[in-house]
Parts: structure tokens; C-alpha cells; sequence
């Protein structure tokens, strides 16, 4: 039933079997999460340090210079149509909006629209557009991960003007900042368990990935077969 796990993730295509990860709730109880944007900090980072532990990765963050995450979020049909054919041979679990797949291949969650929201009971159902990072956040918080590091989440532009760590972003749009900075401020004022700041920005005093990753307890070193294992509730790792 896995056989597809490490060449391309997990693939479902039965509505039950995609809106499962209504089921992972708490299963990484006490976990650290590392969220992974894809602002400019993020060439700064030294992703392999984290290799070990449990990450979601938004968007793009795979592409030259970043990572394949535990994870990878996205909500735009944009992304699944300009880089399908990358983002399906990643090893990460792939959970998108359900409206952004349209293959119906992987696991999906709902957006309900309003303002952001947490709501860990429901994993599979994320409040508030305009910023998939918050999404992110509230899906970590929601299988019980603590504390939140967060990864290129600057919401601005680095010093050579550049939108993303890859370079630039043609789907940015005016008020992609905006919307970023309205998100951080949202994870800054309510996010029910412990964030730490290792992104360009203001909100949170800043540290260094490697001070952060010195102090997490080796207990948490399950690495990506560990964690896929913990999340889809298998008895062995894949």
C-alpha cells in the first residue's frame, strides 16, 4: 500500500483516504515543527541540520537550495500546475488545498475563509486566505507539534530585492507582503504553543538555526521515515 512512499510520497485518491489527515491529530504530540517558508533568509540557513526532525515546507521550498521536507503545504493551483512534475517525485507527505488538486492524488485540507483561526481539533479543515505559512503553522499545532521554528518567513524582500530564495516569484502580487505580515502577526498573537524565530523579521527576537537545533532534545531525531510512520499511524517505519 506504501510502495510509492519514498520516491514520491504518499498517494491516496479516494475522497475518505485524501481527507484523512482529519485522523492526525496529536500524533506528533510534543514534537518540534520546523516551518519552512521561502524568504530570502532562508539560503542563510543550513537546511541538513534539520534533516533529522520534523518539518513542513511551504510552497516551493524544495526548489535549488532548499529542502524536501517531512511535509510539503500548499493551497494555490498555481504551484500544482508550474511544477507538478517536481513536486510529485518528492519524498515529502504533499497536502494541498482540495480545490489545488486537481489529480486528486494527494492528501487535501479545506480552507474555510475569514480570519486566520486555530482550531487543532481539525487538522483537515485551516482558516484564513492570502498566506499559506499560517496554514502550516496551524496544521503543526493541530498534530500536536511544540515548539514552532520558523524558517524563511520574512515577509520582505532580501537585500538584493529578491522575493524568494530561489529568486523571483512571478506569482507575487502587491499584496503578497501584506498578506505574509498579516499572517505572521496572526501566528505572533495566538499560536497556542511556543514559536521560534530563526526568519528575517521583526516580530520575534531572531536566533540562529544552529543555537536552536543544539537545544532540542536527540529523542526528536526520528528523521523522515520516523515521523512518516508517527503521522500515518504504521506500526514499522515505511
Amino acid at each position: 500500500m506504501h510502495r510509492n512512499a519514498t520516491r514520491t510520497g504518499i498517494v491516496r485518491r479516494s475522497l475518505q483516504a485524501r481527507l484523512a489527515i482529519k485522523e492526525w491529530k496529536n500524533r506528533l504530540q510534543g514534537s518540534p515543527a520546523f516551518i519552512i517558508g521561502n524568504g530570502p533568509s532562508l539560503n542563510h540557513c543550513n537546511l541538513k541540520l534539520i534533516e533529522p526532525f520534523f518539518s513542513i515546507g511551504v510552497n516551493r521550498c524544495y526548489l535549488e537550495g532548499g529542502i524536501d521536507p517531512c511535509v510539503l503545504i500548499w493551497q494555490d493551483l498555481s504551484l500544482f500546475n508550474s511544477q507538478y512534475s517536481q513536486l510529485h517525485v518528492l519524498r515529502a507527505i504533499k497536502i494541498s488545498r482540495d480545490i489545488s488538486d486537481p489529480k486528486k492524488l494527494y492528501y487535501n485540507f479545506h480552507v474555510r475563509g475569514g480570519d486566520y483561526h486555530f482550531d487543532p481539533s481539525t487538522p483537515h479543515i485551516l482558516y484564513g486566505r492570502g498566506s499559506t505559512g499560517p496554514l502550516a503553522v496551524q496544521l503543526a499545532v493541530s498534530f500536536g507539534c511544540s515548539p514552532i521554528i520558523l524558517l524563511g518567513m520574512d515577509c520582505k524582500r532580501g537585500e538584493h530585492g529578491e522575493s524568494d530564495f530561489y529568486g523571483e516569484n512571478k506569482y507575487w502580487v502587491e499584496s503578497t507582503i501584506k498578506n505574509c505580515l498579516k499572517g505572521l502577526y496572526f501566528i505572533k498573537d495566538e499560536c497556542p504553543v511556543e514559536v521560534i524565530n530563526c526568519s528575517n523579521n521583526e516580530l520575534w527576537i531572531r536566533q540562529t538555526l544552529e543555537e536552536v537545533v543544539e537545544q532540542i532534545d536527540s529523542k526528536h531525531k526520528l528523521g523522515r521515515q520516523g515521523y512518516v510512520a508517527k503521522l500515518l499511524n504504521l506500526s514499522s517505519q515505511i
